[in-house]
């Protein structure tokens, strides 16, 4: 029998009527609508199934007023969420299928969430998610240019996500001299940014660490061994990412932009890379490319 968990209780309903239809918007922009199970005692309850990866968020979803919210008076949670109180969301740490149950009643709204089944594609909508603020980088090969950073305290100074502290299929570029405490940011345009820190400050460098959302609440940076110049970020598969200063063999890189293909173009010339302002462009005649294959 599948076990359900209540994931929050008494949400504060954005609206003061029910709408007719009610799901879960993911990231801003991915609605998974409900179906009407049941109806009773003033309640009327929907089911959705919905497909999340790990660092999307989840809000709940008035398809008719276009209406976003979430607002638990506790922070109750569940394997593979937590509850972000201040943007009133969810937060995703585990990939899966789940099974949302949404049991509406003004000012007494409950939620539960269960282990998953028969997951669809959902419905791109424009609006309804609550946005945070700059976005670094541009436009990608992927829908919602999804993508991780490096930032942290690097030489005594705060750095900020910049295209040079961008991972590129799972790489990125680093130099410093003395001293690099690092943590990871997932970026998708139009949400605000996921952290990815580990539970425990080492005060001695080591060349490997695991990262989860808010290091679980412990916010917890990798000290980072001098000398290293290049740092691979890994998909442990299980809500969680490994950063390392080698290769790990057998490992999958994060990589939320695959490699796609450069359209084949009649040219006289061999494609060649270059750096250009710092970073790895590649030349193919008279058009620029850059690591992912996007066209400048």
């Amino acid at each position: 029998m599948k076990k359900i968990f209540t994931l929050c209780t008494a949400l504060m309903c954005a609206v003061l009527t029910f709408g007719e239809s009610y799901g879960i918007l993911v990231n801003g922009k991915t609605y998974y609508a409900g179906t009407k199970t049941d109806e009773f005692e003033g309640f009327q309850q929907y089911l959705a199934h919905v497909q999340v990866n790990a660092g999307d968020y989840c809000q709940l979803y008035d398809a008719d007023n276009q209406a976003a919210w979430a607002k638990p008076l506790n922070s109750a949670s569940v394997a593979g969420f937590t509850y972000d109180e201040a943007a009133q969301r969810y937060n995703v740490t585990v990939a899966g299928c789940f099974d949302f149950y949404i049991k509406l009643k003004f000012g007494a709204d409950e939620l539960y969430v269960g282990e998953g089944k028969d997951c669809g594609a959902g419905t791109e909508i424009s609006g309804g998610g609550q946005g945070g603020g700059e976005n670094p980088g541009g436009g990608g090969v992927v829908e919602g240019n999804p993508r991780y950073y490096y930032k942290g305290n690097i030489d005594g100074e705060d750095v900020e996500p910049t295209d040079s502290r961008l991972f590129e299929h799972g790489v990125a570029e680093i130099e410093f001299s003395q001293k690099a405490a690092l943590f990871v940011l997932y970026q998708v345009d139009g949400a605000e940014g996921v952290q990815y820190m580990t539970s425990a400050w080492s005060n001695e460098p080591v060349a490997q660490a695991t990262l989860s959302v808010n290091g679980g609440g412990k916010y917890e940076k990798w000290n980072c061994p001098v000398g290293t110049t290049k740092l691979y970020l890994y998909d442990n598969g299980d809500g969680t990412l490994e950063i390392s200063n080698k290769e790990l063999p057998g490992k999958k890189l994060a990589d939320p932009q695959p490699t796609q293909a450069i359209e084949k173009t009649v040219v006289t010339e061999k494609a060649h890379k270059v750096i250009i302002d710092g970073q790895l462009r590649i030349v193919r005649g008279n058009k620029v490319y850059d690591a992912t294959g996007r066209e400048l």
